[in-house]
């Protein structure tokens, strides 16, 4: 199952990661294959490879999980854009 560790996200400085075009999420450039799209060819992580030469099932499963990691990280940005704008507020 696709999943995204953000503790390696830690260990390696900005320029040894390479942006995944599939999951949208920088990797250490190691985890990266080059993967040809119709658009010409792009970095694509290689857990994002590996799921989907999977059955239909676990993609779906995949793409749920990833859905909710996209949904919790979008409310916790938004929870942090809110205490930005309160604190602009109280100054």
């Amino acid at each position: 199952m696709l999943r995204h560790n953000d503790n390696y996200n830690r260990e390696y400085a900005m320029s040894d990661m390479t942006f995944c075009y599939c999951c949208r999420v920088h990797h250490p450039s190691a985890l990266m294959r080059r993967f040809r799209t119709r658009n010409g060819v792009r970095w694509r992580c290689q857990a994002s490879i590996e799921a989907a030469a999977r059955d239909v099932a676990e993609r779906d499963a995949a793409g749920r999980l990833q859905s909710a990691m996209n949904r919790e990280a979008a409310r916790r940005l938004a929870h942090l854009a809110a205490l930005v704008r309160s604190e602009d507020c109280v100054r």
